[in-house]
């Protein structure tokens, strides 16, 4: 559909061709008439001075002039040496200067209005490009307003901005009130599981030995139970993004260190070693607390799929683009089958300890993506798993 503007341009263009064309004739014609005129000044003046009163005769002969006279002149002029391309260079000199002119002066013409033209488009092209980008950074914007080739596909981009706004404030709410019932679900929870665990400290106390290891079981589901309600709590946190991280300087190697201090009973109950290879002073700005979260549960997972006697083994560097650890263990690591989902919330391995809730690797991956990382597992060489992190800069 042509607008307002595309009919202006065509109707801009159609009279600047009908003044390039009057332009033309009027300075041809100019030309032309020119040179008869000075020819004729000629003749008439040789004339007068031969014969003042063959002067009368001539002029009232062009006026009234035949054929007759016409093929009497052509055999004057051929008998003289003129023909009628005698003339016919130098008028085409003439003419193919003034034809370059005017040649040269339209394309300079369409050029320049071209040109203008490429501009305006790239002009809104760019600002349209800009809203979107703005838009996509969350920065509010307003979109300019014009009539041409592109405000149909204004509207459109503007109408679609409008509807992925509406859109992501109604998920952002139901996202929201997602969290807020699984955390209203979880402090509920967390009631009933504080009575039962103090019940079952108190069955404990009174109950024979035959019992007491109905009570070991219960104890430990209890706390499966409470880690399972803290993480559901955490994880609600983090869809809803209101989960706040304070970034703060720190070197990777004091990082490991503490994520480790947890389980090292459980390591040397298990006779399982854990070294971190240091290297030189590599820091680098997360939230601690939550990232030592993330890597205590990659840590508690390879120590639960490696035999008794077992080796893990952390180490990093640092580059302009990230910063890198990886934690790599000894034990069979993950069968190919297994190994696109370890990261799936709730997921549990066919070698994976009886007492895991199967969240711990996606609550890892959650926390650091949080923080513009990655979080990737694959297979070591020599059969062990391996985890590799990446914090960007």
């Amino acid at each position: 559909m042509k607008t307002p503007r595309d009919i202006n341009n065509t109707a801009v263009f159609i009279l600047f061709c009908f003044a390039i064309t009057v332009l033309l004739s009027v300075i041809l014609t100019t030309i032309t008439s020119f040179d008869e005129y000075k020819m004729m000044s000629k003749v008439i003046g040789a004339s007068y001075q031969f014969n003042p009163k063959s002067t009368e005769h001539i002029l009232k002969s062009l006026k009234d002039s035949g054929d007759n006279n016409l093929n009497i002149g052509n055999e004057i002029l051929l008998k003289h040496g003129y023909s009628k391309g005698t003339f016919w260079s130098k008028n085409f000199f003439y003419f193919l200067v003034v034809s370059f002119i005017i040649i040269s002066t339209i394309a300079l013409v369409v050029y320049i209005l071209k040109h203008k033209q490429n501009i305006q488009k790239m002009n809104r092209i760019n600002n349209l490009t800009r809203y979107l980008e703005k838009v996509n950074s969350g920065k509010e914007s307003v979109l300019l307003r014009c009539e041409d080739e592109f405000s149909h596909l204004e509207d459109e981009i503007y109408k679609t901005v409008g509807e992925l706004r509406c859109s992501k404030e109604f998920a952002l709410k139901e996202r929201q009130a997602l969290s807020d019932n699984l955390a209203d679900i979880a402090h509920q929870l967390k009631t009933p599981i504080t009575s039962m665990s103090l019940m079952a400290q108190l069955l404990s106390e009174s109950c024979s030995d035959e019992e007491i290891n109905y009570i070991h079981r219960l104890t430990n589901q209890i706390s499966r139970l409470e880690r399972l309600v803290s993480s559901l709590l955490i994880l609600s946190k983090l869809d809803a993004s209101t989960l706040i991280f304070e970034r703060k300087l720190i070197d990777v190697h004091s990082l490991l260190t503490y994520a480790v201090e947890p389980i090292e009973d459980s390591l040397k109950e298990k006779h399982q070693t854990l070294s971190i290879e240091s290297c030189d002073s590599v820091e680098f700005e997360v939230d601690i607390n939550w990232t030592l979260e993330a890597l205590l549960n990659i840590f508690k997972n390879c120590s639960e799929h490696i035999e008794n006697g077992g080796h893990i083994i952390a180490y990093y560097n640092k580059n302009p683009l990230y910063t890198e650890i990886i934690i790599e263990d000894n034990g069979n690591g993950f069968s190919q089958e297994e190994l696109p989902y370890i990261f799936n919330r709730f997921y549990r391995g066919k070698n994976a300890n009886k007492d895991s809730i199967g969240i711990g690797l996606a609550l890892s991956r959650s926390i650091i993506e949080r923080q513009n990382g990655t979080l990737h597992a694959e297979n070591c060489h020599n059969g062990g798993a391996r985890f590799i992190i990446k914090f960007y800069t």
